[in-house]
């Protein structure tokens, strides 16, 4: 499915599947439209809190105004919402400006679309469109209407109010970061050109901080890991070196004098990883790029620990990871063992 910020007329009528599901509402254009006789403002907006209530309580989804009752097929309702309501403020700036303070705790994030007229087949009429309304999981549930201080989530396709337990039941979800690892091979342009090294990138996809990471990568013992000591795992009856690696952090914080000679002192801690944000290690392996390649069949398998989040584990082929060239210098960090 196409994201909503992709959505034209032709695809949601075309492949939009009528009919209202947990992750979609339809609204016909009274819900919306404050140009007509009879809509008030005060109904509007009880609405779009409790529609907005249920989706950021239920994992996200859709809310369409502009479309008729779609049991059988989607159509525009009367040509759809009027762009420009309330003299001359348009109908998606307004809309942009009350989302957020129609739930309690206000929502964060969301992003509001218009459909407009499309060609002489079109069903929306000149001043008018359909309304896009996407509304992700959010993190702060759960989140109250504060039109009628009720919680909403969907079920069965409808947006309904919700008992004390389930509320209780969101107030207690988890919420932990989620890490994912990206691998790639550096291999040096210059000599010695067998110089091989393996690049980590772990990354917060989440929307929580993550406080303590802590990782291992399994490398296949005939790549000969920079490493003196480790431990030893047969996987598949194929020997791997346990290699480890975290987001602690090291600060100098001054010098210790041994004798005639003074050596950096430092401390270390965990750096917290942020969202979308993620650090990297470095690993040299003996080996060359011909032996490497006869190891395409072997994996390189990792596990990662953040927090209390469930572990993340997951292996690689050698042979699809990705490789660039380079120059400069890196830092390669030793693995602890």
């Amino acid at each position: 499915m196409k994201p909503v910020s992709e959505w034209d007329e032709d695809y949601l009528i075309n492949s939009i599947p009528p009919g209202e599901y947990d992750w979609l509402e339809f609204k016909g254009r009274r819900a919306l439209d404050l140009t007509l006789d009879g809509v008030q403002q005060h109904d509007v907006l009880k609405e779009l809190g409790k529609q907005v209530s249920a989706f950021s309580n239920s994992g996200g989804g859709v809310l369409i105004y502009g479309v008729s009752d779609p049991r059988d097929e989607i159509a525009a309702d009367d040509g759809g919402v009027s762009l420009i309501i309330k003299g001359k403020i348009s109908t998606k700036e307004w809309l942009e400006d009350v989302i957020p303070g129609q739930v309690d705790f206000p929502l964060k994030s969301f992003n509001v679309y218009v459909i407009r007229k499309s060609g002489a087949e079109s069903q929306i009429e000149e001043g008018k469109g359909i309304f896009l309304i996407d509304i992700p999981d959010s993190v702060n549930a759960p989140h109250q209407s504060v039109r009628d201080r009720r919680y909403y989530a969907r079920v069965g396709g409808k947006s309904r109010p919700i008992s004390h337990r389930m509320i209780m039941d969101m107030v207690g979800r988890r919420k932990f970061p989620e890490m994912e690892l990206n691998l790639k091979f550096l291999f040096h342009k210059k000599p010695p050109y067998n110089v091989v090294s393996i690049k980590l990138y772990c990354e917060n996809k989440g929307k929580i901080f993550a406080k303590y990471v802590n990782g291992f990568l399994y490398v296949p013992i005939e790549m000969n890991p920079s490493t003196g000591y480790a431990e030893i795992f047969s996987f598949d009856n194929k020997k791997y070196k346990k290699i480890y690696f975290s987001n602690i952090h090291e600060d100098c914080v001054g010098e210790k004098t041994i004798g005639y000679a003074s050596f950096p002192y430092y401390i270390t801690r965990y750096a917290p990883v942020l969202p979308d944000i993620g650090f990297d290690y470095y690993l040299s392996i003996d080996i060359s790029k011909k032996d490497l390649k006869e190891l395409s069949e072997s994996c390189l398998i990792w596990e990662i620990y953040a927090d209390n989040a469930d572990v993340v584990k997951g292996k690689i082929q050698i042979g699809k990871i990705k490789y660039e060239l380079y120059s400069k210098h890196y830092s390669f960090t030793m693995p602890r063992e």
